[in-house]
């Protein structure tokens, strides 16, 4: 690893800073509802609003900060109802967020933010569904 975090082999950082993970929620974001299998359930979301929300919400996951306050479980359950989820559309959430985080960062906590992704896909599925995958 280099000085700043960056692998000279790949040329991309890790994760180090809560702008790291501003910066790839919002290229999540860029893709996601424009993806022909989930990109409905981000049709008419406030991208102005819910980016920072779901950066402080990994911010606190990988580095232990921002300000993320809520209740996942229960929006995404109300979502379900309103346009029901099936385990592939979990299973695209997934790979669309692994293969943005691939594209910009490379390290520790690039690994770990797809290793709790697939966490969280699990565990809604099981919550949202009621089954795990």
């Amino acid at each position: 690893m280099g000085a700043e975090g960056t692998d000279p082999a790949a040329g991309l950082p890790d994760i180090r800073t809560d702008a790291d993970v501003h910066r790839l929620v919002e290229r999540f974001y860029e893709k996601a509802p424009a993806d022909p299998l989930i990109g409905h359930f981000f049709a008419g979301l406030d991208l102005s609003a819910h980016v920072p929300r779901i950066a402080a919400f990994w911010q606190r996951l990988l580095l232990g900060s921002g300000d993320y306050q809520g209740e996942p479980m229960s929006v995404h359950r109300r979502l379900h109802e309103r346009l029901p989820m099936q385990a592939e559309h979990f299973e695209r959430w997934l790979a669309l967020w692994s293969a943005t985080v691939r594209e910009h960062f490379q390290g520790t906590k690039a690994d770990e933010a797809i290793d709790r992704a697939g966490s969280i896909a699990r565990v809604m599925m099981h919550h949202v569904l009621g089954r795990l995958p």
